[in-house]
């Protein structure tokens, strides 16, 4: 006796990723412009964006809307898995971090 096929789900014909992927580019676009959270820079200096979690997967951080900023490759790849608060000391005043996440503007 053969087994009986199991009804394809929709999300298998994209792949889960996929659709978890354009969902938080949407939830990002709907935090402002896609600039660098860390120096500011949008895509036309910076390069492409990348999107980077504020508390590091490898820290405990979750993938949800709001541990998610963009960032330039050269961010990205400088804050690894740094707390934020540690490599916010290296961002400019002006950084969209701040705006985004008060709590981690150093203190003078």
């Amino acid at each position: 006796m053969g087994r009986a096929k199991k009804k394809q789900r929709p999300w298998r014909f994209w792949g889960w990723s996929v659709i978890q992927k354009v969902w938080r580019i949407d939830e990002l676009l709907l935090h402002g412009p896609p600039v660098c959270a860390y120096c500011g820079r949008g895509e036309d200096k910076a390069g492409p964006l990348t999107v980077d979690h504020v508390v590091a997967k490898a820290n405990g951080g979750l993938t949800s809307p709001d541990n998610l900023v963009w960032a330039c490759r050269r961010c990205n790849q400088k804050k690894g898995d740094q707390p934020p608060a540690v490599f916010a000391r290296r961002c400019p005043p002006n950084a969209p971090i701040f705006k985004m996440y008060p709590e981690f503007r150093p203190v003078p």
